[in-house]
């Protein structure tokens, strides 16, 4: 009986297929890690959104109940400018008009607005919208501004309109045909109170006690 002995042929592999499968790999592993990294940093997103949502969530609900402590925390100017209401109804009370003006170069115009309070409130804020139209009455420029604001700070912050009294201010715009009209709208009117009511004001029976000591607590740390 003839017995043949088996010869095992083992090939070497070479250099650049041994690198190649090196790379390959590490590739896959590079790719498993970043995803376990992604995971779990979406993880961590999903639980900092939900965190920062409830603290909203719960600053808003108890903004009415603080609001008083905040005001009497504020100093005098700034904390005045918090005690008003949106009052649309005094809009009755108010005389607005406006036309354009030459300043000089031929397509440079000044929009004038005149704004005079006949009521017994002072006006803490008042915005305007001012279109432009053409001989078709088809707009062609639109601007936004304030006639009245809570402080007065710089040129676009022109402070409150007291009563009786009358408000002019400007605004430019350049590249205006002299033909334009000009339209203006009252978007938006508050009136001061000075009793401290704002839209936001509740009654100090309805503070809760732990809101009253976590607001001081807060003070004085």
């Amino acid at each position: 009986m003839n017995r043949h002995s088996g010869t095992t042929v083992v090939q070497r592999g070479s250099f650049f297929s041994a690198f190649a499968y090196g790379l390959f790999g590490m590739l896959t592993a590079l790719i498993v890690c970043a995803a376990g990294v992604g995971i779990y940093a979406l993880n961590v997103v999903d639980r900092r959104v939900d965190t920062a949502l409830t603290t909203s969530t719960g600053l808003l609900k108890s903004l009415p109940e603080i609001l008083p402590e905040i005001r009497e925390a504020l100093p005098p100017a700034l904390a005045d400018t918090l005690a008003d209401v949106r009052d649309p109804n005094y809009r009755s009370q108010l005389t607005v008009d406006t036309h354009l003006a030459s300043i000089g170069r031929d397509d440079t115009r000044e929009v004038v607005i005149n704004v005079q309070n006949n009521g017994d409130k002072t006006v803490s804020l008042m915005a305007l919208r001012i279109v432009l139209l053409d001989a078709n009455n088809t707009p062609v420029h639109s601007l936004v501004t304030y006639a009245a604001t809570p402080l007065t700070v710089d040129r676009e912050w022109r402070g409150p309109i007291l009563p009786g009294s009358m408000r002019r201010c400007g605004m430019y715009v350049y590249r205006c045909s002299p033909d334009l009209t000009p339209q203006i709208e009252i978007t938006d009117v508050r009136t001061w109170t000075g009793d401290g009511q704002t839209a936001l004001t509740v009654k100090p029976d309805s503070v809760s006690e732990e809101t009253r000591l976590a607001t001081r607590e807060g003070r004085s740390d």
